[in-house]
Protein backbone atom coordinates (compact mmCIF):
# COMPACT_ATOMS: atom_id res chain seq x y z
CA UNK A 1 0.00 0.00 0.00
CA UNK A 2 1.13 3.55 -0.59
CA UNK A 3 1.14 6.36 1.95
CA UNK A 4 -2.18 7.79 0.78
CA UNK A 5 -4.01 4.52 1.51
CA UNK A 6 -2.36 4.35 4.94
CA UNK A 7 -3.32 7.97 5.60
CA UNK A 8 -6.94 7.36 4.56
CA UNK A 9 -7.19 4.28 6.79
CA UNK A 10 -5.65 6.28 9.64
CA UNK A 11 -8.12 9.11 9.04
CA UNK A 12 -11.09 6.74 9.15
CA UNK A 13 -9.80 4.97 12.27
CA UNK A 14 -9.05 8.20 14.12
CA UNK A 15 -12.44 9.61 13.13
CA UNK A 16 -14.18 6.56 14.58
CA UNK A 17 -11.98 6.79 17.68
CA UNK A 18 -13.00 10.43 18.16
CA UNK A 19 -16.69 9.52 18.01
CA UNK A 20 -16.12 6.72 20.53
CA UNK A 21 -14.23 9.11 22.82
CA UNK A 22 -17.19 11.50 22.71
CA UNK A 23 -19.56 8.64 23.60
CA UNK A 24 -17.32 7.63 26.50
CA UNK A 25 -17.32 11.19 27.83
CA UNK A 26 -21.13 11.28 27.57
CA UNK A 27 -21.08 8.13 29.72
CA UNK A 28 -19.12 10.20 32.30
CA UNK A 29 -15.84 8.30 31.98
CA UNK A 30 -13.02 10.62 33.02
CA UNK A 31 -10.45 11.43 30.34
CA UNK A 32 -7.54 10.13 32.42
CA UNK A 33 -9.19 6.74 33.00
CA UNK A 34 -10.30 6.44 29.40
CA UNK A 35 -6.84 7.19 28.04
CA UNK A 36 -5.13 4.85 30.52
CA UNK A 37 -7.19 1.91 29.28
CA UNK A 38 -6.94 3.05 25.66
CA UNK A 39 -3.15 3.02 25.82
CA UNK A 40 -2.99 -0.26 27.76
CA UNK A 41 -5.07 -1.98 25.10
CA UNK A 42 -3.14 -0.25 22.30
CA UNK A 43 0.13 -1.50 23.85
CA UNK A 44 -1.25 -5.03 23.85
CA UNK A 45 -2.24 -4.68 20.17
CA UNK A 46 1.26 -3.43 19.28
CA UNK A 47 2.88 -6.24 21.25
CA UNK A 48 0.77 -8.79 19.37
CA UNK A 49 1.71 -7.19 16.06
CA UNK A 50 5.41 -7.36 16.94
CA UNK A 51 5.09 -10.99 17.99
CA UNK A 52 3.06 -12.05 14.94
CA UNK A 53 5.30 -10.23 12.45
CA UNK A 54 8.46 -11.24 14.35
CA UNK A 55 9.69 -7.65 14.27
CA UNK A 56 13.15 -7.24 15.77
CA UNK A 57 13.50 -4.50 18.37
CA UNK A 58 16.72 -2.56 17.81
CA UNK A 59 16.84 0.59 19.89
CA UNK A 60 19.45 2.87 21.45
CA UNK A 61 19.36 5.53 24.18
CA UNK A 62 18.81 8.41 21.77
CA UNK A 63 15.81 6.67 20.22
CA UNK A 64 14.45 5.92 23.70
CA UNK A 65 14.77 9.62 24.55
CA UNK A 66 12.86 10.56 21.38
CA UNK A 67 10.16 7.98 22.19
CA UNK A 68 9.80 9.34 25.74
CA UNK A 69 9.47 12.87 24.37
CA UNK A 70 6.88 11.71 21.82
CA UNK A 71 5.00 9.84 24.57
CA UNK A 72 4.94 12.98 26.72
CA UNK A 73 3.48 15.05 23.89
CA UNK A 74 1.07 12.22 23.05
CA UNK A 75 -0.09 12.20 26.68
CA UNK A 76 -0.62 15.97 26.72
CA UNK A 77 -2.23 16.13 23.28
CA UNK A 78 -4.57 13.21 23.84
CA UNK A 79 -5.61 14.43 27.27
CA UNK A 80 -6.54 17.87 25.95
CA UNK A 81 -8.16 16.31 22.88
CA UNK A 82 -10.49 14.20 25.02
CA UNK A 83 -11.24 17.10 27.37
CA UNK A 84 -12.09 19.37 24.42
CA UNK A 85 -14.26 16.68 22.79
CA UNK A 86 -16.12 16.27 26.08
CA UNK A 87 -17.23 19.89 26.29
CA UNK A 88 -17.41 20.97 22.64
CA UNK A 89 -20.92 21.31 21.20
CA UNK A 90 -19.79 19.09 18.32
CA UNK A 91 -16.65 16.89 18.49
CA UNK A 92 -15.81 17.92 14.92
CA UNK A 93 -15.00 21.43 16.14
CA UNK A 94 -12.31 20.11 18.49
CA UNK A 95 -10.92 17.77 15.85
CA UNK A 96 -10.82 20.61 13.31
CA UNK A 97 -8.83 22.87 15.62
CA UNK A 98 -6.48 20.07 16.62
CA UNK A 99 -6.00 19.29 12.93
CA UNK A 100 -4.24 22.63 12.67
CA UNK A 101 -1.25 20.56 13.78
CA UNK A 102 -0.82 20.04 10.04
CA UNK A 103 0.43 23.60 9.77
CA UNK A 104 2.91 23.09 12.62
CA UNK A 105 4.15 19.87 11.04
CA UNK A 106 4.49 21.45 7.59
CA UNK A 107 6.48 24.43 8.89
CA UNK A 108 8.49 22.30 11.30
CA UNK A 109 9.31 19.80 8.54
CA UNK A 110 10.49 22.63 6.34
CA UNK A 111 12.98 23.82 8.98
CA UNK A 112 13.96 20.48 10.58
CA UNK A 113 13.89 18.06 7.63
CA UNK A 114 14.31 20.50 4.70
CA UNK A 115 10.94 19.35 3.34
CA UNK A 116 9.38 21.16 0.45
CA UNK A 117 6.97 24.03 1.22
CA UNK A 118 5.67 25.61 -1.98
CA UNK A 119 3.23 28.42 -2.65
CA UNK A 120 0.59 25.76 -3.41
CA UNK A 121 1.28 24.13 -0.02
CA UNK A 122 0.93 27.49 1.70
CA UNK A 123 -2.32 28.11 -0.17
CA UNK A 124 -3.54 24.76 1.16
CA UNK A 125 -2.68 25.90 4.69
CA UNK A 126 -4.65 29.11 4.20
CA UNK A 127 -7.64 27.21 2.78
CA UNK A 128 -7.45 24.81 5.72
CA UNK A 129 -7.59 27.72 8.15
CA UNK A 130 -10.56 29.17 6.30
CA UNK A 131 -12.33 25.79 6.42
CA UNK A 132 -11.84 25.53 10.17
CA UNK A 133 -13.10 29.07 10.72
CA UNK A 134 -16.20 28.32 8.62
CA UNK A 135 -16.79 25.02 10.44
CA UNK A 136 -16.73 26.69 13.83
CA UNK A 137 -19.22 29.45 12.92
Amino acid sequence: MNWIIYAMLGMISLGIMSLLLKKLTIENLRAEVMLLFLFIFAAVFYLLQILVTKTQIKINYFLIFLIIAAALFSYIGNLFLVKSIAIAPNPAYSIAIISLQTILVAVGSYFIFNSQLTVINLLGVVLGLIAIILLSL
